[in-house]
């Protein structure tokens, strides 16, 4: 019986959509900022606020340390966010080390955490996701993971924020991280010596595969005149791409047709071949 001559090309058009639509992969690209002593840092991260220099500070240590005196309730979140982008799976983790917060009598929790923000297409903001150590009004000490999404009612502006909230003891140091695989985010906290493999996954939300314009490392005394000093360090990104430029998955379309194109060329080539030898066998 000779072989259908539609095998090739089904064969041919299934690595095509493959070579096409396959983007996760290996996480080969990492940034380890664990022995970046103070102004190092700089090279990866902007820092907000630049100009007060007693709300945010550096010290010649590998890692970053904020201190927050309760006069300054109104500054909002103090960062550092990043010059690059992330994009594919990714790992991103860091410690904290001397938290210690007395539960603030008002506003919404104060918190030290990691955050991961993306783009629309039009370029608006897209799904902002933060994992944060923290102490709340009523609640006291846990761990807080909260999406943001823009808002999309008519004559709404800004971001709707979602808050989840998770126990944890009165320990001053601890580690957290964010994973993505591919469009699921998961929520790790655990032991600082831990890897992010040994740590205990307290959240698995819906996410999205697009790259990740900011990562941001950062400290918020949530509109509450209470004074945090913590030291974060052992930042560490592992990703299928890092870069300060735009990503390959992001570029233009020709990019993604050329590796179909050759892949399809050569699945042709082994295709014919294949079809002629069973062919001339039969």
């Amino acid at each position: 019986m000779r072989p259908t001559p539609f095998l090739p090309l089904l064969v041919t058009f299934a690595l095509l959509a493959a070579a096409l639509t396959a983007h996760a992969g290996p996480m080969k690209a990492v940034l380890d900022c664990s022995e970046q002593k103070g102004k190092l840092l700089d090279l990866h991260f902007t820092r907000y606020p630049q100009k007060p220099q007693t709300i945010f500070r550096q010290d010649d240590l590998p890692g970053v340390r904020f201190w927050l005196p309760p006069e300054a309730k109104d500054i909002g979140q103090t960062m550092l966010y990043s010059k690059f982008v992330v994009a594919g799976n990714f790992e991103i983790s860091m410690t904290y080390d001397g938290y210690s917060v007395e539960p603030p009598k008002s506003g919404y929790g104060v918190s030290v955490g990691i955050a991961v923000d993306t783009e629309n297409a039009d370029g608006k903001p897209g799904i902002r996701v933060s994992l944060a150590r923290g102490s709340f009004v009523g609640r006291g000490d846990g761990y807080a993971v909260t999406v943001g999404t823009l808002k999309t009612k008519k004559g709404e502006r800004g971001i709707d924020y979602k808050e989840t909230n998770f126990e944890t003891d009165r320990s001053k140091k601890g580690k957290i991280a964010l994973k993505r695989v591919r469009d699921k985010l998961i929520c790790l906290t655990g032991d600082p010596a831990a890897p992010i493999d040994d740590l205990n996954e307290i959240a698995k939300i819906k996410f999205t595969d697009s790259t990740v314009k900011k990562v941001r490392i950062y400290a918020d005394q949530g509109g509450s005149p209470t004074q945090l000093d913590v030291y974060v360090s052992d930042l560490l990104v592992r990703a299928e791409e890092i870069t300060y430029q735009i990503p390959a998955r992001d570029q233009p379309g020709w990019f993604w047709w050329l590796i179909g194109g050759i892949t399809f060329l050569i699945a042709s080539v082994i295709a014919t071949i294949v079809y002629r030898r069973r062919g001339n066998q039969s």
